[in-house]
């Protein structure tokens, strides 16, 4: 499909589907910044989930940031991609219990929402891409992670947040990046921290990548915006989780986000009666400390049983320094 938009201006849309429920239509707003100049097409979509609304944020700053005349190529933005269960302040849909993010490419004439809502995006916008970007958002007990699909890591090193990784794709849940995967076009997803409000270091983080994206793809001039150090996970991921075999307090005492190496400690487990340390929990093997929580479901995530996971290591592939690049106008597009 083709879609034209006057070049040196923003556009506004709207995607509407009739009749979600009887009398009811649904509209999915989109925002366009078409660059004086030809280029690439990015698409970069937010809130497919209600309550991850730290993309909602990302995208409103990215749109502040990125001019018209500044930009070679055109910018797709939807901060809105699922108003249903944002509205409703839900995760997904308050009657039909669908994920959005299991149905792509969707389909028009499918039998529930979410089928129709992504086939509409799908093909009046997504389409049009030659790389996409999906912002999500999860609980705080691990890190801000930002993926690909296996085989395109220059991809997610050019998005460049501090922890980046290749995730196989599992054809069991077709996200958005399957659709993507088969048209051959770079994609990048970042899970933010935390979900149901907004925190601006976390929304920066989409805001920083999905810039690196666009200065990698040749739409924007200027530097890369490289963190210190980027940990490049292993791709899978490759996980190994640590439980303990004792009750009690679990003080960690190493901050998550770092390298760590086998057998450092890492924290231990206190009799919460006598104060008295009861076991320790070291690293089994060198890694990322992905999480030193334990599980997120209960309000004292401190206070564990035998058997509680308090550590998640994941394997590191590299620690790369900002020279390790890519730099701008290097990707090759299809």
């Amino acid at each position: 499909m083709t879609q034209a938009w006057a070049r040196g201006r923003r556009h506004f849309g709207l995607l509407e589907l009739d009749e979600y429920l009887k009398c009811v239509r649904v509209q999915i707003p989109y925002h366009v910044v078409a660059g004086a100049e030809d280029g690439p097409t990015l698409y970069i979509q937010a809130c497919q989930h209600g309550t991850e609304i730290n993309g909602w944020a990302a995208c409103r700053e990215i749109l502040e940031k990125v001019t018209p005349e500044g930009l070679r190529g055109t910018l797709i933005v939807v901060p809105v991609a699922n108003p249903i269960a944002f509205q409703a302040r839900l995760h997904g849909y308050p009657t039909e219990g669908h994920n959005m993010n299991r149905v792509w490419p969707g389909d028009a004439r499918g039998p529930f929402l979410p089928y129709r809502m992504t086939a509409l995006l799908y093909e009046n916008l997504i389409m049009l891409a030659d790389a996409a970007i999906d912002f999500h958002c999860w609980g705080d007990m691990g890190l801000p992670m930002a993926w690909t699909y296996r085989g395109r890591q220059e991809c997610i090193r050019a998005f460049g947040t501090p922890y980046i990784m290749e995730y196989d794709l599992d054809d069991s849940m077709p996200m958005l990046q399957a659709p993507c995967e088969r048209r051959g076009i770079p994609f990048c997803a970042i899970e933010m921290i935390p979900q149901d409000r907004i925190k601006p270091e976390s929304a920066a983080l989409g805001v920083t990548g999905a810039l690196n994206l666009m200065r990698w793809l040749g739409m924007l001039e200027g530097p890369m915006d490289y963190p210190a150090e980027r940990f490049l996970c292993a791709a899978g991921p490759v996980d190994e989780s640590v439980a303990v075999t004792s009750e009690g307090m679990w003080v960690p005492l190493t901050a998550r986000g770092i390298a760590v190496e086998e057998g450092q400690l890492l924290g231990r487990v206190h009799d919460w009666i006598t104060l008295e340390p009861r076991e320790e929990i070291r690293a089994p093997w060198s890694g990322l400390l992905y999480t030193n929580l334990a599980p997120w479901d209960r309000r004292n995530t401190n206070l564990v049983e035998p058997g509680d996971v308090v550590v998640t290591l994941r394997k590191l592939e590299a620690v790369l320094a900002p020279p390790a690049g890519p730099g701008p106008g290097e990707a090759a597009l299809r």
